[in-house]
């Protein structure tokens, strides 16, 4: 790049520029906000690359600002902080965080796509679970139920919180553990086609559809209440989460 003047560099090598001058420096700390936000996508999975295979060349601190989760993911093998409204919200790696939120804030930015949240009463009825929606009630099983100690929550708003690729679609129609809904919207995210269910005014999606299922038809739903998550309403804490 010697022989280039500014206007001939490439916004890639003026990056690499960047950064070259700031390892001569010889810092203890790299601070690096949202370096490659004007990067095409597969200049900025370069970049990225570049950046963890100088961080470890060197072996020094470097902390890097996005407010993209995907940049995070790509981070995978480092320690992610995320931040909400100026407080440290969870500290950990990618996968501890997408496994174990400790709130519905890490829980819907960390995974892609999101995670669907509903919104519930949770009620109790002859030793039987149930969250009531709006106009219809999904039964929770007694083991999800004892796992999270929801006995304390009886009566109380709580978040259900699930993967789009933990809710299916399914033929019968007379389980109480079952939801009923609309679908409003099909998108593809990458390779994987999302749809986007309305079910009593909130919104859930999916990855396990049929591919004739149509926008606008009607579907049931089944959750996996294995990989399922709740929050407290009002602290939006994870229920399994313990201080």
């Amino acid at each position: 790049m010697s022989d280039k003047t500014p206007g001939e560099i490439s916004l890639i090598e003026l990056q690499k520029v960047s950064l070259a001058r700031a390892v001569v420096r010889k810092p203890k700390v790299f601070i690096i906000d949202e370096p490659f936000f004007n990067l095409d996508i597969e200049v900025k999975n370069q970049m990225i690359e570049e950046l963890k295979k100088l961080h470890k060349r060197i072996d020094t601190i470097f902390i890097y600002a996005t407010g993209n989760p995907r940049d995070a993911k790509r981070f995978d093998d480092s320690r992610i902080c995320i931040l909400f409204r100026g407080r440290i919200q969870q500290v950990g790696k990618y996968e501890e965080l997408y496994r174990a939120p400790v709130n519905n804030f890490v829980a819907g930015y960390i995974g892609e796509p999101q995670m669907s949240f509903i919104d519930i009463i949770l009620k109790k009825e002859d030793d039987r679970y149930f969250g009531q929606l709006e106009s219809q009630r999904i039964e929770i099983s007694n083991q999800f139920a004892d796992k999270m100690s929801m006995d304390d929550f009886v009566g109380k708003k709580l978040i259900l919180g699930f993967r789009p690729d933990h809710v299916h679609t399914v033929k019968r129609q007379d389980d109480q553990s079952l939801l009923k809904g609309w679908v409003i919207a099909k998108e593809m995210h990458d390779d994987d086609a999302v749809w986007t269910i309305n079910v009593d005014n909130q919104h859930i999606m999916s990855t396990h559809f049929d591919n004739t299922i149509k926008v606008n038809e009607e579907v049931t739903l089944k959750i996996d209440f294995d990989v399922a998550y709740v929050f407290d309403k009002l602290s939006e804490k994870a229920l399994s989460y313990k201080e």
